[in-house]
């Protein structure tokens, strides 16, 4: 009757350190601790890449307005975020509106990049939920794309001279 979305797998990775988690109560509580040990404020932002942020806004941006003090959305047009802020300082930035490709082609095109993103290992027609064991293949698959982002992103920032204040969004 009424469609309804599953968290069933979220990852980052801090400092070259990858995190996972399976539920939005996990993903929250990651997030709200990490803003407490990195001091992070309005004025002291922390920028998370998100390739494809305009999937990705549509499931937390009701968390992000609970729980890290609303949401300030920059956008070209309805549904097409290039970055949003949270008022706790939290700053969502969208790689694929930087890349204008695929993120499996953005970490194939730039220099530096050693973790590709995997391809075709994962079923996109499966029903998965939190409680949904995943296999090795599947893991890895949700691994390597938080792993490759995150070598994209560092690389980006190193191969334009830029950092994260200097770097254009789009």
């Amino acid at each position: 009757e009424k469609p309804y979305g599953f968290m069933y797998f979220w990852g980052m990775c801090v400092d070259n350190i990858l995190v996972y988690g399976r539920t939005w109560p996990e993903w929250v509580e990651f997030m709200l601790e990490l803003c407490r040990e990195l001091r992070v404020s309005s004025t002291r932002r922390m920028v998370i890449p998100v390739h494809n942020l305009s999937f990705e806004m549509q499931f937390c941006k009701e968390f992000c307005n609970k729980y890290f003090g609303g949401v300030e959305v920059f956008a070209t047009d309805r549904r097409k975020p290039i970055k949003f802020t949270c008022g706790n300082g939290l700053e969502f930035r969208c790689t694929y509106r930087l890349s204008n490709m695929s993120l499996d082609k953005a970490v194939k095109f730039e220099n530096g990049v050693r973790h590709l993103k995997r391809d075709g290992d994962l079923d996109y027609k499966k029903y998965r939920t939190p409680w949904t064991p995943l296999t090795i293949t599947e893991f890895s698959y949700a691994m390597s794309d938080v792993q490759s982002l995150y070598e994209y992103y560092i690389w980006v920032l190193i191969n334009n001279e830029d950092d994260l204040r200097s770097l254009p969004c789009t």
